[in-house]
């Protein structure tokens, strides 16, 4: 999916997923909200 975004897509993308999980990486996404 990522390969096919534009540059300010993925910034947005990114922006958007760090605030809802707390990081990108998925080893270090905060695993207390209840899904994992």
């Amino acid at each position: 999916m990522r390969s096919k975004l534009l540059v300010h897509q993925k910034k947005a993308f990114e922006f958007i997923w760090k605030n809802i999980a707390g990081s990108v990486e998925i080893g270090e996404m905060d695993h207390t909200s209840g899904r994992a």
